[in-house]
């Protein structure tokens, strides 16, 4: 087992293929990396379960504090809703997808005033998201290099800056707790590479924040330890462990 200290900040940072398939044939371009999936996370000794469908698409979650998240494939989108511990549904999304499979669109029937809308290079990466939920709105433009958003720039709803993150990466470790290794193949993926250095900066250039991690590694390279520390400061340790 290796151990390498990082600089970074791990947010959750996205397919379905639409063919003429019934809802439940839906059939998604493989995995461009390979087929491996996080079976676990637990952070700070709270654990979530990972469940698959045959295709390596996630198709539920479970923490026995907040509850389960179940994902259902449709033709053309994407359907997810929680249920509480008392199995009340507290939150739903629905992602209409491209014809890339890459979420274009995001809204809820509980909450009918949020809407997000993604749009995409020609490569399928992230440029732009947009956020209007009731009279707030706000949105984000993304910048990568070498398949990571190592620029993202935060917006008023006047369309004024008002912070830029800016992460660094190492580009020769991969990200194996990235989006795909979730199942979650119609989500963008931000980051092809683990994330050494993440800053938050005002628009009058004032730094906010700094988080970093530091990373443990089984033989195959993937990520089974974050210790995840806010300006030299503790704040979590996550355990991974993968099907």
């Amino acid at each position: 087992m290796k151990k390498s200290i990082y600089l970074a900040f791990v947010i959750l940072s996205f397919a379905i293929f639409a063919c003429n398939k019934s809802k439940s044939d839906v059939i998604l371009p493989a995995p461009t990396i390979n087929t491996d999936r996080i079976k676990t996370h637990t952070i700070n000794g709270y654990q979530t379960s990972y469940t698959y469908d045959n295709q390596g698409r996630l198709v539920e979650t479970f923490d026995s504090n907040s509850g389960t998240r179940k994902y259902i494939y449709e033709t053309g989108k994407v359907i997810s809703k929680f249920y509480d511990t008392l199995n009340v549904l507290t939150s739903d999304r629905e992602y209409l997808l491209s014809a890339n499979g890459k979420m274009i669109k995001e809204t809820s029937g509980l909450n009918p005033g949020l809407n997000y809308s993604y749009t995409y290079d020609n490569q399928n990466n992230l440029l732009e998201s947009n956020y209007i939920n009731g009279a707030y709105s706000s949105s984000k433009k993304y910048f990568f290099s070498k398949g990571n958003a190592d620029s993202i720039r935060n917006y008023d709803k006047n369309g004024q800056l008002v912070s830029t993150v800016i992460n660094t990466f190492d580009l020769s470790k991969l990200n194996t707790i990235s989006e795909e290794f979730m199942g979650l193949l119609f989500m963008p993926v931000l980051r092809k590479n683990i994330l050494t250095k993440q800053e938050f900066i005002y628009a009058n250039g004032t730094p906010t924040k700094v988080f970093t991690f530091e990373y443990e590694f089984d033989n195959k390279g993937r990520v089974i330890k974050m210790d995840t520390y806010s300006s030299g400061n503790f704040m979590s340790s996550d355990i991974i462990t993968y099907k």
